[in-house]
């Protein structure tokens, strides 16, 4: 009875260890898990390995000095990734002074490559606008490189767009120029200055491009009017801010051209005459094509319309083009038009 009496205390006393031992394993993986979820250094070990903060981060400053006080903006993770691309192509061709994430772009379509159409507007976009393109055309790499430098030299000196509004889409055509090696065309191989619906792009496009052409695959104007995201985007930016002015850049073919109201032809090519002699760079009147801008802004809709061909596409001269052509960049944004499209005209001083 004695022993019997020993051997239940002797259970009882092992049991007692054992929940002893499991509440202390217990109490030491809640102050594991709590150190874990509330200790500083874990808690940073965590955020940093958050996929949002995985995710490239890039900040737009605010465009205008008069804002420069105000938060900087941060932009969608998807534009983040498509300046990256475009900050490795640009350092390729030594553009080492272009800071896109200093532009406030905008954007609401992409292309076939998913890239984002950006643009940036300064001033009043209500008022007396005109609208800068570059890139159209992707292996006309200097374009790139003016319009991206304007948009920082509009950012730099607002004064220059009081009571204006300037729009510049300095890459109409990404797919093209991120390409491993620049095209022409864009990703669905069309020439995006063929693809404007124009009045008599059906009856005259594919002619045009058999004969004239002869089924140039640079010059192809696509299966129908307006079906590139890019030629939308462009229509979209001539809808939204009704331009008296366009200027698009283009190369290699060395010249000033110019499509538009005729009413006022003689005063306009006054005036480019005068630009062309301070450039020391040749006017000459091109013509215009079934589905080119010229064509549908100028000829159509009675839109200012100037196509700048730069000498050259050699990126490493896009410094050289700026600097050469600025001020007749400024003088074009400063060129008196009062009216709305169709019903525009110049102001003689």
């Amino acid at each position: 009875m004695e022993v019997s009496k020993q051997f239940s205390n002797r259970k009882k006393k092992k049991s007692r260890r054992r929940w002893a031992a499991a509440l202390l394993i217990a109490g030491a993986l809640i102050l594991a898990v709590g150190f874990l979820f509330f200790h500083p250094a874990a808690e940073k070990e965590k955020t940093a390995q958050s996929p949002l903060d995985q995710a490239p981060s890039v900040i737009s400053e605010p465009f205008s000095k008069a804002q420069s006080a105000a938060p900087p903006v941060a932009v969608s993770v998807e534009l983040a990734g498509f300046l990256n691309r475009l900050n490795k192509q640009n350092t390729r061709y030594g553009w080492s002074d272009i800071r896109l994430t200093d532009i406030r772009w905008e954007y609401h379509r992409k292309t076939r490559n998913h890239h984002p159409l950006m643009f940036a507007y300064y001033g009043d976009e209500t008022n007396n606008c005109m609208l800068f393109m570059g890139g159209v055309h992707g292996d006309e790499l200097p374009t790139v490189y003016l319009m991206f430098r304007l948009a920082h030299y509009l950012q730099e000196n607002p004064e220059v767009v009081k009571g204006r509004c300037v729009v510049i889409a300095p890459l109409v055509n990404p797919d093209g120029y991120l390409a491993d090696r620049p095209t022409r065309t864009n990703a669905a191989g069309v020439d995006l200055n063929r693809n404007f619906p124009t009045r008599k792009w059906h009856s005259d496009a594919h002619r045009h491009w058999a004969t004239k052409g002869r089924k140039n695959k640079r010059y192809y104007p696509g299966s129908k009017a307006a079906s590139e995201q890019e030629t939308l985007f462009q229509i979209a930016l001539i809808k939204r801010f009704k331009p008296q002015k366009i200027l698009s850049v283009h190369s290699p073919l060395n010249f000033f051209d110019y499509d538009g109201p005729s009413a006022d032809l003689d005063s306009f090519e006054q005036w480019m005459e005068q630009i062309s002699r301070e450039a020391n760079h040749p006017l000459r009147k091109f013509g215009y094509y079934p589905g080119s801008l010229g064509n549908y802004a100028g000829n159509e809709r009675n839109i200012f319309t100037l196509t700048l061909e730069l000498p050259t596409s050699d990126p490493a001269r896009g410094e050289e083009y700026f600097r050469r052509f600025q001020p007749a960049f400024l003088k074009f944004i400063g060129l008196p038009v009062v009216g709305t499209p169709p019903n525009t005209r110049l102001v003689k001083k």
